[in-house]
């Protein structure tokens, strides 16, 4: 990606996906997270909204 001076400057993006698994090594549910102050509240409405925002991205070939 280019900036406004002309320098290309890298940009990096990583998702990493972590998998509960049992003794076995078999892939486990996990309990939901308890959100339960107001800033826990608040974060979690944000990465709802930029979740919704990729998944727009992604269908406008973004």
């Amino acid at each position: 990606m280019e900036s406004l001076d002309g320098i290309r400057k890298p940009i990096n993006r990583a998702y990493l996906i972590f998998v509960a698994i049992d003794a076995e090594g078999k892939p486990i549910e996990v309990p939901g997270l308890i959100v339960e102050t107001e800033s826990e509240k608040a974060e979690w409405e944000a990465g709802i909204k930029r979740r919704e925002m990729r998944k727009q991205r992604r269908t406008e070939g973004f």
